[in-house]
C-alpha cells in the first residue's frame, strides 16, 4: 500500500486491500475482485522542466488516479535496470521537486485540490 498517501485511484492499493481481507479471513469467501479505474488523460506532452543537476528534462504529465510524470530514461543517459535503481530514484525525486517548483500546475477538471503531487516514472523506447 502507499506509504505516504491514498490517492483517489490506486489499483495497487485496491488489490492490496482485497488481498488482506481475503487472506486474513476478514471478508468471508470471495471468488473475484474487480474495480473500475478512473478516466486517464494527458495534461502535457514534452513539458520542459529545469533541474540544476540534470539540465532541461522533457516530461509527459498525465492523470491516472494521481499525476504521473513520465521521463524517457535514455534522454538522461541512464538505462532502466536494477543496478541503476538508486540513481533512478534520485533522478525521480529531483524531477518531482523541479515540477513542484515549476510555473505549470496541472489542475484536475473535477478535483482542483489535486495538483503538484507527482509520481515520477521512467520509460524507454523499444
Amino acid at each position: 500500500m502507499e506509504s505516504d498517501e491514498y490517492p483517489p485511484m490506486s489499483g495497487g492499493n485496491t488489490i492490496a486491500t482485497a488481498t488482506v481481507l481475503l487472506e486474513t479471513g476478514m471478508d468471508g469467501k470471495c471468488k473475484a475482485v474487480a474495480f473500475e479505474k478512473v478516466p486517464a488523460f494527458v495534461f502535457a506532452l514534452d513539458y520542459k522542466v529545469e533541474d540544476l543537476g540534470l539540465g532541461t528534462v522533457s516530461v509527459d504529465i498525465a492523470w491516472g488516479g494521481i499525476i504521473y510524470a513520465t521521463v524517457d530514461a535514455t534522454s538522461l543517459g541512464i538505462r532502466i535496470n536494477n543496478q541503476n535503481g538508486p540513481k533512478l530514484i534520485e533522478y525521480g525525486e529531483r524531477i518531482k521537486h523541479a515540477l513542484q517548483q515549476a510555473s505549470f500546475i496541472p489542475v484536475h477538471p473535477e478535483n482542483e485540490s489535486r495538483g503538484r503531487e507527482y509520481s515520477c516514472g521512467f520509460s524507454r523506447k523499444i
